[in-house]
């Protein structure tokens, strides 16, 4: 669950959209609302468009908007009985891979909106039927198949002559043989989405190697997700693109740490590693690249450090434009 914000206003005053994702079936709800909003009002939109659906959800994880943090949210969620849990600090991943659906419902917006996308909320509707009828890979089936068991029909589809009618005995088998064929759907369900999970992994494996730190180590955070207060500046370009140093003062698991942060400061303070940079140990160039088994490696060049070491590429994206002028060197090399 999260929102879409900073879309155009439309006369009914919309201009942030509600995201709710069923992480099983893949169903997806489209939520008009205002960004002016208490938690109260996304209370009343959440039970009018999905508890009236779906009932009390067991779950929700949600990013960690205000409104999601607030007391108001937090009490509705236990009075209901649901599992409140609240993705880490800039951690997307986390919740559902949100930023590719935000594009796909974008780019449907804007094929159904007018010019100025100014009546998108007219056709969020649209959207949301268009999306839950499409078929999703990491199911091997659209949404509606996986939550309903078959695929509404369309005004395409109610053309078709009507069917005969059964007899009693004919519909008890069918409604038998619908059951299963709804159980058998929802086992397929859990088994590609294992194996979308696992294809996951295997690339995040290959392409990235954690980062450890112990506690009492320094850091520094990545600007780019922090409002702007918090860089110095009212204009992010302008701004240090890290700051800190922060000390960790916990780990959790192997990927998660929480930093000390400065009193004043809201936001969350756990952080996954890929955004931590150790503090003192800073990329001065890049030297050199290789291969090793399928992994691309770089020789780095530390600041106020004789000696160089061979890192792998997924410990180095913070410094990616030293990596591009590398091989920018590189290829003037050989073509010269």
């Amino acid at each position: 669950m999260n929102f879409i914000v900073g879309l155009p206003q439309t006369p009914s005053k919309h201009d942030p959209v509600l995201v709710v994702v069923d992480q099983l079936t893949k169903r997806t709800h489209f939520v008009a609302c205002k960004s002016t909003d208490s938690a109260s009002n996304i209370a009343e939109l959440y039970r009018d468009s999905i508890f009236v659906l779906h009932g009390i959800l067991g779950e929700i994880l949600s990013d960690r908007d205000p409104k999601f943090t607030s007391a108001v949210w937090t009490t509705l969620c236990a009075m209901l009985g649901t599992c409140q849990k609240l993705t880490t600090a800039f951690r997307h991943q986390a919740n559902g891979g949100t930023e590719r659906l935000n594009h796909t419902i974008e780019s449907y917006l804007r094929a159904f909106s007018n010019g100025a996308s100014t009546d998108w909320d007219s056709y969020l509707v649209m959207a949301e039927f268009a999306y839950n009828s499409r078929f999703q890979q990491s199911i091997s089936m659209t949404p509606f198949e996986a939550d309903l068991g078959y695929l509404p029909s369309t005004p395409a589809t109610v053309m078709n002559p009507p069917q005969p009618s059964s007899t009693e005995r004919q519909r008890q088998a069918l409604g038998m043989t619908f059951l299963e064929l709804q159980a058998d759907r929802l086992a397929t369900v859990r088994r590609e989405l294992q194996k979308a999970a696992d294809r996951m992994s295997k690339y995040y494996d290959s392409n990235w190697q954690l980062q450890t730190f112990e506690v009492g180590e320094e850091v520094l955070l990545p600007t780019e997700n922090l409002p702007n207060y918090h860089v110095g500046t009212t204009k992010q370009k302008l701004g240090a693109r890290w700051i800190g140093p922060y000390a960790i003062v916990n780990r959790f698991g192997h990927d998660y740490y929480e930093i000390k942060l400065p009193i004043g400061v809201k936001f969350h303070p756990v952080f996954h590693t890929r955004y931590l940079k150790p503090y003192g140990k800073l990329v001065e160039d890049i030297v050199g690249c290789k291969r090793v088994r399928g992994k691309l490696k770089y020789k780095v060049k530390w600041l106020g450090q004789a000696r160089r070491t061979w890192e792998p590429h997924g410990n180095l994206k913070y410094v990616g434009d030293l990596i591009n002028r590398f091989h920018q060197r590189k290829n003037k090399r050989v073509s010269s």
